[in-house]
């Protein structure tokens, strides 16, 4: 079904007024939401598609969170998103999260039902902490889904470990479940200290014998107040036995930080690595971030930001493609 973007505000509006009316009547609820606007400027764009091409303003996500407690023991979550990635035109709402939790199901642990986010690129994320400027390397590369319909649990553990598993429909949050196979997810993560984090990931799915998904990886980073720095590797397996594709990827962030005028800024840089087919020589795509994150407030930030991608030898630059941005994003 195809939006306008008067009917995506429309539908924004009359959620936040419902959601509103039932905050004012149950203090235990809240909403929130955050959005990522861009402006883009490509610096060669002949080598881009039509789309990547132009100079332009544009959301890249807008999304609406409404939480409440429903008992003592249990909690709903709802969140809508937005992007124009419908047909390049419109407009398009979609549910991103629809799930109820149930807390303490076990010491320590958190059962959530419907459709939630997966374990995969969770801890990376988070450490990666500028999605607004840029998905993580395999959400990126589409090796997997954020969100997924099913059942999970997630968990602490003695000595700063964490768990969480997930069994869901394999088919993400953008399309209904359409064949019986089902997805395990399953990831165990480390924080002895607050200043070091790190997980370690799977999931298999088994479609048909001719479709066989395996992909695993591990993630680890170090922060200071000053200074972060992190790095993921991941490696998917797909096809039949002894006809197996495989993907590798490896992702390195960091970040510097420090207050000028009393405004705290970030200095970020990221280079991804991703082989779409490890039997293949000279076949990387290599990405390169390198950003400037002023915070206007705690809720506001602005980050303009340079990106460079090119194929082939990631060490001869073949290829280049330059695209400045400046990228908004606030949230409430």
């Amino acid at each position: 079904m195809k939006y306008s973007i008067g009917r995506f505000a429309l539908i924004i509006m009359s959620v936040m007024a419902m959601a509103a009316g039932a905050r004012a009547a149950d203090d235990k609820a809240s909403i929130s939401g955050k959005a990522y606007l861009e402006y883009t400027y490509p610096v060669f764009p002949d080598s881009l598609t039509h789309a990547d091409s132009l100079v332009q303003f544009h959301f890249t996500r807008f999304y609406f969170n409404y939480e409440t407690k429903i008992s003592k023991l249990h909690s709903v979550r709802f969140r809508l998103d937005g992007d124009d990635q419908a047909d390049g035109k419109k407009w398009r709402p979609y549910l991103k999260h629809a799930y109820v939790a149930w807390h303490d199901i076990i010491p320590g642990a958190t059962a959530y039902f419907g459709l939630q986010g997966t374990p995969n690129w969770s801890y990376s994320e988070k450490f990666w902490g500028y999605r607004s400027v840029e998905k993580t390397i395999m959400d990126l590369n589409k090796i997997g889904s954020s969100a997924d319909l099913g059942v999970g649990i997630k968990g602490q553990l003695p000595w700063g470990f964490a768990y969480h598993l997930l069994y869901a429909n394999g088919s993400g949050y953008s399309q209904p479940e359409d064949d019986d196979s089902k997805k395990g997810y399953a990831l165990l993560g480390l924080a002895p200290v607050k200043e070091l984090t790190s997980s370690a990931f799977v999931d298999y799915e088994y479609k048909t014998a001719e479709d066989i998904r395996l992909t695993y990886g591990a993630f680890g980073g170090i922060d200071f107040s000053w200074i972060k720095l992190g790095g993921e590797y991941f490696q998917r397996k797909e096809g039949p036995t002894g006809k197996t594709v495989t993907q590798t990827g490896i992702s390195v962030f960091g970040r510097l930080s420090w207050k000028v005028y009393g405004y705290l800024g970030n200095v970020i840089g990221r280079l991804d690595i991703y082989d779409p087919d490890a039997s293949l020589v000279n076949n990387e795509a290599t990405y390169a971030i390198i950003c400037y994150d002023f915070r206007a407030s705690k809720k506001f930030h602005i980050v303009p930001n340079f990106r460079r991608g090119w194929s082939g030898n990631w060490q001869k630059m073949e290829n280049p493609v330059d695209i400045v941005y400046v990228t908004f994003e606030f949230s409430y």
